[in-house]
C-alpha cells in the first residue's frame, strides 16, 4: 500500500513515499527519459497505473488499466510522455497527456498470420520502434502501436529480457532456453545476426532476468540470483554477485570463530557469506529443498536438514561427508551440542533424535529418538553441559530431552543454555505482537553478552529487545529492509553483526550491531 524510493548510493535515506493510490501490491516501475517522472503499476484486479512527479510526491496521471495480467511497463528513453505495458496477451502503447494517460492496444495485422501472445520485456529503438519479448521466444517488432515484423525463435524459450541503447541501436536479448542452457545474445540493429555469450559456466541452470549495456559490457541477472558482467569482445563472463535463487530461504547459521554465516533454500543450495569480504565465499548443491542448518563447534562440519527428511553433513568446502537418512518427513531444526559430541535433529514429524558424532572417523550415530512430542519441532537449544535440550513445538508448548538418554523430562529454571532461539519460552513472551496469531514471529536469537534477543517476523520486520523479555509487548526498535516475512536472525560470533533472511524475498541481510 505504500513503497519508498531510496537514493540508496548516497544517503540511504528515503526521498519520497509514495502513497494513496495503490491498494495492493506495486508490480512494476520504471523512470521517465530525464528522471522526473516515475510509472508504477499495482496489482489490483485492473492493474491500475499512475504517473508520479516524485520528487514533490505527487501524482500526475492514473487510469485502470486492463484485468489482464501486466508483467512490465516502461518509458521511451527519449520522452517524458510515451510508454509501452506488456503482460498477458497484451501490448498497451501510452501517451501522456496533461494529466491524462491515453492508450492504443497493440494492433496485428491479418497478413502476417499470427495471433496475440503473452509478452515480457520490452525494448525499444528510434523512429518509434519498440521490440517486445514473446513468450514462444520470437521477438516482436512495433511502429508505433502496428505490429511491422516477427523475429522467429530469438530463443528457444520465453524472451524474458530486453535492452537497447539508441545511441549505436544494438540489442541485448536473454531468457528461458529449452535445453536448458543460459545465454545472451547481442544483435545488429535489425536483430538479422547475433553474437551469443554462453554464461551457464558462471550461473548453472538458471534464466536470463534482466539486462542492461554499456561501453562495451552487457550486465546480466539470472533467476539463480547471480549478477554477471559480459565483456563483449572477448566474451569473458564475470561474477559480480551471487545469491539465492528462486525459492524461500529458511536456515541460517553463523560459524562459531569467523565472521560468516551458511544459508540454505528451497532452491537446493547451500551457501557460506564473507562478511569481512563482503561477497558469497562459496555455494554447495542439494537433492532436496534446505530448512536449517548449524555449524559445529569447531567449523568442521556443516549440517543441513532438508524437506525430504535427509540431514546431509558437510565439510567446510561443502562437501558431502554423511547423509542421514533415518526419517520421511521434512527436518526442521538441526543443532550441535556445546561440546560437539552430539546433534540433536527435530522434524515435521513430532520427532527428536540425538546423534553421537565422531570426529576422528566424521561419523554420525543415532542414539534414541523421541517421538510424539505435543507439535513439529520448531527450534533447539542445548545446555552448557550438554545434558538437556530444550525443543520449542509448533503447538506453543516446550518439550525437554535428556541426554544421552533421549527421555522427556521437566524443565527447570535452574538450567544455563548455550543459545536460546526458542520463541515460545518464559523470557520471550514480550516478543509477540497484539492480536498476534503465534506464527508472526519466526525466529529468535539472544546475542552472546545475553542482553538483547532479535527477532524476526511475518511483516518483514527485524526487532531488537532487552532480554529477558517477560511480559506483553515489550518495547523494542524495528529494522525494516525486508520486503517479504523474515524466517531466521543469527548473531556472529563477537555479536558485531546480525545475519537475518527472507523467505519469498530469497535476501541475506547484514546488520552492523552498536551494542
Amino acid at each position: 500500500k505504500q513503497w519508498y524510493q531510496r537514493r540508496v548510493a548516497i544517503t540511504a535515506g528515503t526521498v519520497s513515499i509514495l502513497q494513496g493510490f495503490h491498494e495492493k501490491g506495486v508490480c512494476a516501475v520504471n523512470f521517465s527519459s530525464s528522471g522526473k517522472l516515475l510509472v508504477s503499476v499495482g496489482l489490483d484486479e485492473f492493474h491500475s497505473m499512475a504517473v508520479w512527479q516524485w520528487a514533490e510526491g505527487t501524482k500526475l496521471a492514473s487510469i485502470q488499466n486492463t484485468y489482464l495480467r501486466v508483467l512490465y511497463c516502461e518509458f521511451r528513453p527519449d520522452s517524458d510522455t510515451k510508454l509501452v505495458s506488456v503482460g498477458q496477451r497484451h501490448v498497451h502503447f501510452w501517451n501522456l497527456a496533461g494529466t491524462a494517460l491515453v492508450s492504443k492496444k497493440g494492433s496485428i495485422p491479418n497478413e502476417l498470420g499470427v495471433k496475440m501472445q503473452t509478452m515480457l520485456s520490452i525494448a525499444f529503438s528510434t523512429g518509434g520502434i519498440t521490440y517486445t519479448g514473446g513468450i514462444s521466444g520470437d521477438v516482436f517488432v512495433w511502429q508505433d502501436s502496428a505490429l511491422v515484423r516477427i523475429i522467429a525463435k530469438c530463443h528457444s524459450g520465453p524472451v524474458l529480457a530486453l535492452f537497447t541503447t539508441l545511441k549505436d541501436g544494438l540489442i541485448v536479448s536473454g531468457g528461458k532456453e529449452r535445453n536448458g542452457k543460459c545465454v545472451v545474445k547481442l544483435w545488429d540493429q535489425s536483430m538479422k545476426r547475433s553474437k551469443t555469450f554462453p554464461v551457464d559456466a558462471a550461473s548453472p541452470k538458471s534464466n536470463v532476468k534482466a539486462l542492461s549495456r554499456s561501453k562495451g559490457y552487457i550486465l546480466t541477472g539470472t533467476s539463480k540470483g547471480d549478477i554477471l558482467v559480459i565483456n563483449e569482445r572477448s566474451g569473458h563472463v564475470t561474477t559480480v554477485q551471487r545469491n539465492h535463487g528462486n525459492g524461500e530461504v529458511w536456515g541460517v547459521a553463523t560459524h562459531p570463530s569467523q565472521n560468516m554465516a551458511a544459508t540454505v533454500s528451497s532452491d537446493k543450495t547451500v551457501r557460506l557469506w564473507n562478511f569481512d569480504d563482503k561477497r558469497m565465499e562459496s555455494v554447495g548443491y542439494l537433492k532436496s529443498c534446505g530448512l536449517t542448518t548449524d555449524f559445529h563447534p569447531n567449523g568442521s562440519h556443516l549440517a543441513v536438514g532438508c524437506t525430504d527428511g535427509t540431514v546431509v553433513i558437510l565439510s567446510p568446502n561443502l562437501q558431502q561427508i554423511q547423509l542421514i537418512r533415518d526419517n520421511n518427513k521434512q527436518i526442521q531444526a538441526v543443532k550441535f551440542s556445546p561440546s560437539g559430541k552430539f546433534l540433536a535433529v527435530g522434524g515435521e514429524d513430532r520427532s527428536l533424535s540425538l546423534y553421537t558424532v565422531t570426529p576422528v572417523t566424521s561419523t554420525y550415530t543415532r542414539l534414541n529418538t523421541t517421538r510424539s512430542l505435543a507439535g513439529s519441532v520448531l527450534q533447539i537449544d542445548w545446555t552448557e553441559d550438554n545434558t538437556m535440550v530444550a525443543v520449542s513445538l509448533s503447538s506453543y508448548e516446550m518439550a525437554y530431552v535428556s541426554c544421552p538418554e533421549g527421555k522427556t523430562v521437566p524443565g527447570s529454571n535452574n538450567l544455563v543454555y548455550h543459545t536460546a532461539t526458542s520463541v515460545n519460552t518464559d523470557n520471550m513472551t514480550g516478543v509477540w505482537p497484539k492480536d498476534s496469531t503465534r506464527f508472526d514471529v519466526n525466529a529468535a536469537d539472544v546475542a552472546h553478552g545475553s542482553s538483547v534477543v532479535a527477532t524476526g517476523d511475518d511483516f518483514g520486520t527485524v526487532k531488537l529487545f532487552e532480554y529477558p523479555c517477560r511480559g506483553r509487548y515489550a518495547k523494542h526498535k524495528n529494522y525494516y529492509g525486508h520486503s517479504a516475512h523474515v524466517t531466521g536472525v543469527r548473531f556472529t560470533h563477537d555479536d558485531q553483526f546480525l545475519v537475518s533472511i527472507g523467505g519469498e524475498d530469497s535476501c541475506v541481510f547484514v546488520w552492523e550491531s552498536q551494542m
